[in-house]
């Protein structure tokens, strides 16, 4: 059997760190490639951008080259605003022959931004936003409309860019809605 690369795009909210690590869970040897988590793993990548985005970007080529060349599933949960992005994971999947899905979790701009801010108030951050962060320093909505906006224009330029409403609180249907998209 071919092994799989999925990319999951969506807003911050949107549920992609859950699904992915549910069908991680339920595949042996998927491998979820949360690019976000090799972010944090450099030192101060916050003060280091652009340059952090680029290296992390780069490491999660090489760790989807290597796990799909053992013939091991990808799944990767991460906002993705440049076709570029699609476009080098769509490379690597095709280097090995594999089956390629690219998804995205939408809801409306509104929605997405009032579930990231609920996201962050339930992990203790009562404006909604963390102090210092991402998208504090970079405008709070503002920062959120703008990457809606982003990955609507980089989907717009992939035809197979399968759209998959997300719902807030209803996973399992979500979930199973995922997976008729990625056994299609």
């Amino acid at each position: 059997m071919k092994p799989k690369l999925i990319l999951l795009n969506g807003n911050p909210g949107m549920g992609k760190t859950t699904l992915a690590q549910r069908y991680a869970e339920e595949h042996p040897m998927t491998l979820n490639l949360d690019v976000d988590v090799l972010w944090k793993m450099m030192g101060q990548w916050r003060q280091s951008r652009p340059e952090s985005t680029v290296q992390k970007l780069k490491y999660a080529y090489v760790i989807a080259d290597l796990h799909l060349a053992d013939g091991y599933d990808v799944i990767v949960p991460d906002l993705i605003q440049a076709v570029e992005q699609t476009e080098a994971f769509e490379r690597i999947a095709a280097g090995h022959q594999a089956i390629f899905r690219e998804i995205v979790l939408l809801s409306t701009p509104e929605d997405a931004i009032e579930r990231c801010k609920n996201r962050a108030r339930r992990q203790g951050y009562a404006e909604g936003f963390r102090p210092g962060g991402i998208l504090d320093t970079g405008g709070r909505e503002a920062k959120l409309y703008r990457m809606y906006d982003n990955m609507m224009a980089a989907i717009a330029l992939r035809e197979n860019t399968v759209i998959i409403p997300s719902i807030e609180g209803d996973i399992d249907g979500t979930y199973a809605r995922l997976i008729e998209v990625i056994e299609s």
